[in-house]
């Protein structure tokens, strides 16, 4: 009878250990459950202001401080820039996926001019612009204005303009070229709206094709459109406006053909405009 009273106490003792063992576990898990829950809280709140922080409007003198340590020095500027280069930009107005400013830099070199864009003011815009004779004008003209705005808390390229002479597939006449333009030739070029979706006129490699390469090249292009401005003359001429010359404007859509759109000349003291 005694031994069967102290089983009953051990199992009573034994449950009420188990018990409390359990309730042990519990208060772990609950706790390990709300430590796990603020750690993730925590990050959440450290994510959160980083990604406010990236996303703050700059104040004016702050951009503008910030947009003067972008600047190249006369000794650390080059132009390292292609054509081929620049029409692999990305551009993206409202997106995330224009091209980087950190890549570009990193790639390109720091520009030689900066300017805040005023109108751009809520997203922290700005362009920048590499200018190849900027310190050295025995360079030839060449020209790229690159602009930036904020785009969840990363500069993105949206838009870019080039112009000079960066068409070195396009590009020039040998000095033996001959002139071979008549009256006739020019008033049988036909000009065209580029724009219009199955546009007409004489196109830039139709020229190159019967005349050869240009003795000079001028070429612009936006975000979405390529200009071609060409010259023709007689090479060798002391002052080639004086004689046989003629130039010609192209346009056309980036990646497309280029159509004629102006152009004039001067064929035996005759001057001819389209």
């Amino acid at each position: 009878m005694k031994n069967t009273e102290q089983l009953k106490n051990l199992a009573k003792e034994l449950e009420r250990d188990q018990m409390a063992r359990e309730a042990t576990n519990k208060r772990a898990i609950y706790v390990r459950f709300i430590f796990v829950a603020l750690a993730l809280l925590s990050l959440l709140v450290i994510f959160l202001g980083m990604q406010a922080y990236r996303n703050r409007d700059l104040t004016d003198p702050d951009l503008k401080a910030y947009t003067q340590s972008l600047l190249a020095s006369e000794f650390d500027f080059s132009f390292r820039w292609t054509l081929d280069d620049i029409k692999g930009l990305t551009l993206d107005d409202s997106g995330n996926k224009g091209s980087e400013l950190k890549t570009i830099l990193s790639n390109y070199g720091k520009p030689s001019d900066v300017q805040v864009l005023p109108e751009y003011s809520k997203s922290d815009g700005f362009q920048i612009v590499y200018l190849s004779n900027k310190y050295d004008y025995s360079l030839p003209y060449q020209k790229l204005s690159l602009s930036f705005k904020k785009i969840n808390g990363v500069f993105r390229l949206f838009s870019r303009e080039a112009e000079g002479e960066l068409t070195r597939d396009l590009f020039l006449a040998k000095w033996d070229t001959v002139f071979n333009w008549t009256k006739t030739d020019v008033e049988s070029l036909k000009l065209s709206n580029p724009i219009v979706t199955d546009p007409e006129g004489t196109k830039y490699q139709d020229i190159v094709a019967k005349h050869g390469l240009p003795n000079k090249v001028d070429y612009t292009i936006t975000d979405h459109m390529e200009n071609i401005f060409v010259i023709y003359y007689q090479i060798g001429a002391k002052d080639w406006e004086k004689g046989d010359h003629v130039s010609l404007l192209f346009s056309g859509f980036e990646g497309g053909e280029t159509y004629l759109v102006s152009g004039g000349a001067l064929i035996g003291g005759e001057k001819i405009e389209k």
